[in-house]
């Protein structure tokens, strides 16, 4: 064993560390804070869901033909460029990274105006969102589930808006969130019960023993075909493993203005294909702003 896994995997130490990251953490977020207007009620709720438990869920919020449009076009896409997408060893995962520049729905979604309020209130800091995924999974043996299994982003500031594009029930992959993970009482508390410093992947085995601690607090997002799911993906969560048809869903990436930077650009460039065949850019990235109309679509699939 190294010093540095040592050290990672001692709960003191790793306590220490955790504490020291987080005071870090509330300075360099502090700075990119910006004046914002007063939250309206149905704001005000979703953020406090999202405090609370780290995930808040809001049905209905496209419409059966949006959904149906854009399965098609995800679909279309595929076939059309199937090297343009990032597909997982299992043959089950197919994502379309930046899907927003070659498609006009996926872009209002990359671009709206309430998301990027909502994310912003809650996390106190001014977010960019880099781009929108287009993901679809289907029931394949031996499947992990979208993201592979139980895990964490990361323990920066990040944000996700995940909207379902076809109806999720328990067979169909749903969304998994340990609600109240990202608060720094449970991340520390996790720390004594056998996780290491910034651990992110957590095997199925030691998923399930710290979540039957609080069963309670192991959401299963089953919902319609549009309906939106928010999330602080520091919060441990997972796609299940789907086991029937095919899941489709958009989700946003929002990351704190902050670590936007050219080591997280070239991060996605060097790891994964993007739907127009072109890598990301930092300049364009920092020039992300929200729309109250999708942006225009250069490209189309």
């Amino acid at each position: 064993m190294s010093i540095r896994d040592a050290v990672f995997g001692n709960p003191l130490a790793a306590t220490v560390l955790t504490l020291a990251e987080a005071a870090v953490h509330a300075r360099r977020y502090g700075s990119s804070k910006t004046s914002r207007a007063e939250p309206d009620a149905r704001t005000t709720t979703v953020v406090s869901d999202l405090r609370r438990d780290g995930i808040a869920v809001i049905p209905d919020f496209l419409g059966e033909d949006t959904c149906a449009t854009l399965r098609e076009a995800m679909d279309a896409a595929l076939v059309a460029h199937p090297e343009r997408a990032w597909v997982d060893p299992e043959g089950a995962d197919h994502r379309l990274f930046a899907f927003n520049r070659v498609n006009a729905e996926a872009s209002a979604f990359f671009a709206h105006r309430w998301i990027h309020e909502v994310g912003q209130q809650y996390a106190e800091c001014d977010l960019v969102n880099l781009f929108t995924l287009a993901g679809r999974i289907s029931a394949t043996e031996g499947n992990r589930g979208s993201g592979g299994g139980w895990h964490r982003d990361s323990f920066a500031r990040q944000f996700k808006a995940i909207v379902y594009l076809s109806d999720v029930d328990i067979d169909h992959g749903p969304f998994e969130f340990v609600a109240g993970t990202t608060q720094l009482k449970s991340v520390l508390g996790y720390l004594w019960r056998g996780l290491d410093f910034r651990q992110t992947r957590i095997d199925e085995t030691t998923a399930e023993r710290l979540i039957a601690r609080k069963p309670e607090t192991r959401r299963t997002v089953t919902a319609k075909a549009g309906s939106l799911v928010l999330a602080d993906t520091r919060g441990i969560h997972r796609g299940m493993p789907i086991t029937d048809g095919t899941r489709y869903a958009l989700t946003n990436y929002y990351f704190a203005r902050p670590d936007v930077n050219q080591d997280r650009i070239a991060h996605f460039n060097d790891n994964v294909p993007f739907a127009d065949g072109k890598p990301l850019a930092l300049e364009e990235a920092l020039s992300f702003a929200p729309q109250d109309e999708a942006p225009e679509v250069v490209e189309s699939c």
